[in-house]
């Protein structure tokens, strides 16, 4: 598969994906800070997973603005990750928890740094932890706040216990491919995304940091 901008001159798509689930005090704040992106070519797709709140309500709120919201019953984060990576179509794919906040140009910045990368390049970013406002968020910096190969990025984490949260990525779409699937057992959902992004490193050729592509 070849980028947009490899054959039309258009820019790639990215899909934002978000699963809700009773995530109705969050989601909105989520929602914004991804049509907020400076970067232009971006889809976002919804999945509410059963909610039993205002979630899904909230949710259809937004499709006036374009985003995209699909409804199924209760299948856990995985199941929801899972259901729109199939509906989506981008180039590269932002996963992004209902309850965290991406920087404006968060996107823009990762796919800037990953148009001059091999095809199989992945992105990762700042990323730091708030209560209240993202104003209050620490980012903080370590060994993995440096372009890395797969395996050495991997054995870094595992020493060290630093780690990337779901948002700071920012992956090709062949590469989430490659990957496969989230895994979906229910026994599994508590470590469903180190294990994922352990797969996703794994189809990878190398991790570029973007020191200014944040996320809380």
């Amino acid at each position: 598969m070849k980028l947009r901008d490899d054959i039309t001159g258009a820019r790639p798509l990215v899909s934002v994906l978000v699963p809700s689930f009773n995530a109705q005090h969050y989601l909105a704040e989520c929602l914004e800070s991804a049509l907020n992106q400076t970067y232009p070519g971006i889809e976002i797709i919804v999945v509410d997973d059963g909610s039993k709140d205002g979630s899904l309500a909230l949710a259809r709120s937004f499709e006036r603005r374009g985003v995209r919201v699909i409804a199924q019953e209760n299948r856990g984060q995985s199941g929801a990750y899972n259901a729109a990576f199939s509906a989506s179509r981008g180039d590269f794919v932002q996963y992004l928890d209902a309850d965290d906040i991406l920087d404006p140009r968060k996107i823009e910045v990762q796919v800037a740094r990953l148009a001059g990368a091999e095809s199989t390049a992945i992105a990762s970013g700042a990323w730091g932890r708030f209560r209240s406002s993202v104003s209050d968020a620490v980012v903080a910096y370590g060994t993995l706040s440096r372009d890395l190969v797969p395996v050495d990025w991997l054995v870094e984490s595992w020493s060290t216990g630093e780690m990337m949260h779901v948002a700071g990525w920012l992956i090709p779409r062949r590469v989430a491919v490659a990957a496969g699937p989230w895994v979906e057992e229910r026994g599994c959902a508590s470590n469903s995304d180190a294990d994922f992004f352990t797969r996703v490193l794994l189809a990878s050729t190398r991790c570029l940091f973007c020191v200014e592509a944040k996320s809380y």
